[in-house]
């Protein structure tokens, strides 16, 4: 038996008790401290955006119901309603697919301040895969030919190019942060960008010294800081050597040398 819905028009959006809202595996956890910070802020001014959620009539809910909500968007406002001990929330009802909805949580996520350096390489290239997805690459012509071969090469040039303006457009970034980004994550792996978020390796400068360095020497670094070990990517430069004296009784002030350098190489010889 299916719940009775508050409003029987499709409205732009609705209360829905939080207990029947289901998070899913695909979200990322929500941060402790950013939740708390936006608890107090909703407990004094209240919910300023609703979440976003997808109403399924005929999928069982996880209360046993046969229809149920799942979280679109909005996982830390979810979880800063549940700290607070709202028993509703106001949601936004999205009538999107399974490809959108993924598409509209990658960019909520980033879209918000608190995310990190890796968290937004993460996000960046996850957001590309379902750009192709359901946008697909350009390519033409033959693919034995030198020809097919530039056709393609500038096909996925404007393949990226929308990507990133897209991108930029949609999140409010800078087409180079957004194309720096999505080199990391593409080099890196989104799987190791989650092992290493909150870790010493997890900064712009950190992240370009993974790309750089190779893949055998970039896994147990990665391993090493998911371990909770403080370590760097970036390589100290070697100090420079002081400056040899000049002796005394050289053959010359610019060289240094002993007047008697011929003997001593013989010496040594």
């Amino acid at each position: 038996m299916g719940r009775t819905r508050r409003i029987t028009e499709r409205p732009r959006t609705e209360m829905v008790r939080v207990e029947f809202i289901e998070v899913g595996d695909r979200h990322r956890q929500p941060a402790s401290e950013a939740v708390a910070r936006l608890a107090a802020s909703m407990q004094e001014i209240g919910l300023r955006t609703p979440i976003t959620v997808r109403y399924f009539p005929d999928r069982p809910g996880v209360d046993g119901t046969a229809d149920s909500y799942v979280l679109v968007a909005g996982g830390h406002r979810l979880a800063a309603a549940k700290l607070l001990g709202w028993e509703e929330i106001e949601c936004f009802e999205a009538d999107a697919d399974d490809v959108d909805a993924e598409l509209w949580e990658s960019d909520e996520n980033l879209c918000r301040a608190e995310l990190s350096v890796t968290e937004s390489a993460a996000a960046i290239t996850t957001r590309e895969k379902i750009y192709v997805r359901l946008h697909g690459e350009k390519h033409g012509g033959d693919r034995k030919s030198e020809t097919a071969k530039s056709s393609r090469q500038v096909g996925d040039l404007i393949s990226a190019d929308r990507f990133t303006l897209d991108t930029a457009a949609k999140t409010g970034k800078s087409e180079r942060a957004i194309q720096r980004a999505l080199k990391r994550g593409k080099e890196i792996g989104v799987d190791n960008l989650a092992r290493i978020t909150g870790t010493s390796l997890d900064s712009g400068a950190e992240l370009d010294a993974l790309v750089s360095m190779p893949p055998e020497q970039r896994g147990p670094l990665i391993e090493r800081a998911a371990s909770g070990e403080k370590v760097t990517a970036r390589i100290t430069p070697a100090p420079k050597p002081d400056p040899q004296p000049i002796l005394v009784g050289a053959c010359c002030a610019s060289c240094g040398a002993p007047k008697n350098w011929r003997e001593l190489m013989e010496r040594a010889a």
